[in-house]
């Protein structure tokens, strides 16, 4: 599946469903692409005028960093932790 035809299908379904679900919907989408290894400069070009789709993806990337910089601190932690 091309990511043109999941913004079609997104532009189509998004009218039917009901606005305070959007965002939830939206986070949704974007996790099925990354899922299916989109890129996310690929998403941003894609659907950069849709404000809640790029929501959803902003809030995606702040939390993959925070993940990785969890997963950082903790391979710190270990390695300090390491007898020499």
């Amino acid at each position: 599946m091309t990511i043109e035809l999941v913004k079609e299908l997104w532009n189509g379904l998004k009218p039917i469903i009901q606005r305070n679900d959007h965002e939830e919907a939206a986070e949704t989408l974007i996790n099925l692409l990354i899922d299916n290894d989109i890129d996310t400069a690929e998403i941003k070009e894609m659907f950069r005028r849709d404000q809640i789709v790029m929501d959803a993806l902003k809030f995606f990337t702040q939390e993959e960093e925070s993940e990785y910089e969890e997963e950082e601190a903790e391979y710190e932690e270990d390695y300090d932790d390491e007898d020499y």
